[in-house]
Order: C-alpha cells, then sequence, then structure tokens
C-alpha cells in the first residue's frame, strides 16, 4: 500500500492502537478474514461509536495513525470547501461556472463551451453531463502529463486543459455519471472564489477547522487535487466525517438542506441512494447512512509507478463510522463484499467505554 510520507502521529501510535486489541471485535474480525479471503496483504482499520474513536488497528505491518491516500474520499473535503464558500456567500450551488469562474474558463478558452452553464451543485452531485472516463482514462490529462514528470512532479494545474476539454456527454442535470471531472472543476472554483490555492484553503478552511493538523495533499499523488488527491490517517478521517457535518460551521443551513434532499440526485433508478456534497447517502430511521470508497490503480512503467489500494469509509445516522484502507486492492466486487461484512460486524460490535482518543488526534472543533 502506498503511505503518505507524513507519520504525524508516531508519538501517540502506541496509546491509540493498542486498546484496539483489549477485546474481541466483530469488525476487525470480519475484516482480517476478508483480507484473508482475497489475498489483500495490509489493512488499516477504525471505528467510532457515539463520537468517540473507540478502536484503532492495522494489519500487515501497516501503521493505523499513519497518513496515507484516501483517493477518492477527498470528493468530502472538496464538497466541504465548496459549503464553506458558499456559507461566505462566495459560491452558491445554484451558481453556473460562468459566474464561478470566469478567469478559469477564459484562461482554457471554454467561455462558450457548455461547461460554463454547469452549477456548482450539479458538479457536486456528478450530474454536469461530463463523462466518466473521457478519452477512456477516469482522469482526464494525466497520462499526457506523466509523459514528461512524474506523479510527484505535478498538481492538478496540470489537468486543467484537458478537464475544460471534456465535452459533455448529456445536457446538465439530465442524469447521474460519476465523473472525476466534476470535482476537479469544483476545486477549481473554490480556488477562484477563495482567492487562493485549493489546497491551502480546504487545509485551512475545513480541515483545519475540524482540529486537523497540517494537512496536505499526498507527496506522490496531490495531483489528483480535489478528486482524490489527499492524504489522512483513518482516525483524521473519521473525525472530518464526524465533525464536518456537525453544527453550521462548513455546512449552512441551505446547504444542509440541499444535501439531505434526495430528489435530482438519485444514483440509480430505484432511487434508494443519492450522491450529494462528496459522499453518497441512503435515508433510513433516524436520518441518513452515508459512505464512499477510494479506489486508485494505476501503472505507469516509466516512472516505475504501480499502485494498487483502496479505502472504504461509512457515517452511520446513529453517529457510528467506521474507516478501512487496504492493499492490493482485489477488486470492486470484493469492496461491496468488504461493506457488507463490516455492517454484519458493527451490528455485532460491542459498547466500548472509555476515554474518547480522538482528543489524542484532532485539536478542538473550531
Amino acid at each position: 500500500m502506498q503511505i503518505g510520507r507524513r507519520a504525524v502521529l508516531a508519538g501517540v501510535a502506541a496509546g491509540l492502537a493498542a486498546p484496539a486489541r483489549a477485546q474481541a471485535s466483530p469488525m476487525a474480525e470480519a475484516f482480517t478474514g476478508w483480507m484473508a479471503r482475497h489475498q489483500v496483504g495490509g489493512g488499516v482499520l477504525a471505528l467510532a461509536l457515539g463520537g468517540r474513536l473507540v478502536r484503532l488497528e492495522g494489519f500487515g505491518g501497516q501503521d493505523p495513525t499513519q497518513r496515507r491516500p484516501i483517493w477518492s474520499l477527498s470528493k468530502f473535503v472538496t464538497g466541504l470547501a465548496v459549503a464553506r464558500l458558499v456559507a461566505d456567500g462566495r459560491l452558491a450551488l445554484d451558481m453556473p461556472l460562468a459566474r464561478a469562474m470566469p478567469r478559469r474558463l477564459a484562461r482554457h478558452g471554454a467561455e462558450a463551451s457548455p461547461l460554463a452553464q454547469v452549477t456548482i451543485g450539479q458538479l457536486l452531485s456528478h450530474r454536469s453531463g461530463l463523462p466518466r472516463s473521457p478519452g477512456g482514462e477516469e482522469v482526464p490529462g494525466l497520462r499526457a502529463a506523466l509523459r514528461f514528470r512524474p506523479p510527484h512532479g505535478l498538481s492538478a494545474e496540470d489537468l486543467a486543459p484537458a478537464v475544460f476539454a471534456t465535452a459533455p456527454a448529456r445536457a446538465p442535470g439530465e442524469a447521474y455519471e460519476y465523473s472525476n471531472s466534476n470535482f476537479l472543476l469544483a476545486g477549481f472554483a473554490v480556488e477562484e472564489a477563495a482567492g487562493e490555492p485549493y489546497a491551502a484553503f480546504a487545509a485551512r478552511e475545513v480541515l483545519g477547522r475540524v482540529g486537523i493538523r497540517r494537512a496536505a495533499l499526498d507527496d506522490s499523488w496531490g495531483v489528483l487535487g480535489a478528486t482524490g488527491g489527499w492524504s489522512l490517517s483513518a482516525p483524521e478521517y473519521l473525525g472530518l466525517m464526524l465533525r464536518g457535518l456537525q453544527g453550521e460551521t462548513l455546512v449552512p443551513p441551505a446547504v444542509r438542506r440541499w444535501m439531505e434532499d434526495p430528489a435530482g440526485k438519485a444514483t440509480s433508478a430505484d432511487g434508494s441512494a443519492f450522491y450529494s456534497l462528496g459522499l453518497l447517502g441512503r435515508p433510513v430511521t433516524g436520518g441518513f447512512n452515508r459512505w464512499h470508497a477510494g479506489t486508485w490503480r494505476f501503472r505507469w512503467p516509466a516512472w516505475q509507478v504501480a499502485e494498487t489500494s483502496g479505502t472504504l469509509a461509512v457515517l452511520a445516522a446513529d453517529r457510528s463510522a467506521w474507516f478501512a484502507a487496504f492493499a492490493p486492492h482485489p477488486g470492486d466486487a470484493a469492496v461491496a463484499e468488504l461493506d457488507r461484512v463490516l455492517w454484519t460486524g458493527r451490528r455485532a460490535e460491542p459498547a466500548a467505554p472509555g476515554a474518547d482518543r480522538f482528543d489524542a488526534v484532532l485539536d478542538p472543533l473550531r
């Protein structure tokens, strides 16, 4: 598994991880069983109950406190960055890109493009009309950029020309189609509205506000930017999920109403799930279950790049939350199985009394 190079929590690693082994954990047993079935060599599992971090464990030699790429779980960071700018009146969910980023559109000669009429809300619900794999790649422009520099030498700006050159496959708002281009564009909108680089704004105004210290894009894969470039530890991401939607610090009432309204955001014909603000959701008794998976399987022999790893995070309506990271990535069907077995393990998980171990990882919410 590729992991971030910032072992920022090493000083508290033993104090965090050791208590997770104090009693048997059905979720940990489900996770290790899944790893064995699918020949997954390394993994991390974290669990929060009632808003408290109660379990944190690494398997196959993995340090569960170390930052690692979270891939598409980064989209929630971007959604919260947009929400923060909406709260400040600098963006709006119904604002078209022609108003949200006129200078960026002009820079890439896209003022008359259909993209100019796509709204911020359509980006955040994958309803812009942009295809999932324009030109056969899920991150437009990456392969072209890699001809000249390795991943760590690139930034999302190197992808911008290909993103703005992508033609929508259908009219904005017509249908759901997951596309990394949507959140790359949302990141560019954040930059123009904030007047500073996306990563700096999100690190301070999103991750910093939920207590995550000195956050940064991943050393190697920061090129994936607003769609998949962040590097966080398991407890940091759980803290983001739990605190990011708490109160109105990041998500003002208008954005929360939009986020919790499934209308026009369904991801399937039966309408049982919807996509909003960087998370999938499903209405259940007592609120919403929310989740997202992250995947990166990419080879580029010229730069000796061979990445295959994944992440999965869930926030249940009862405020329990869990995060899993694993490598190698065993395929989408296996990850769907992991989701099922972790839900089963969660239902059997005993309450875990004791201090909230988030206190060793996160600063106070601000």
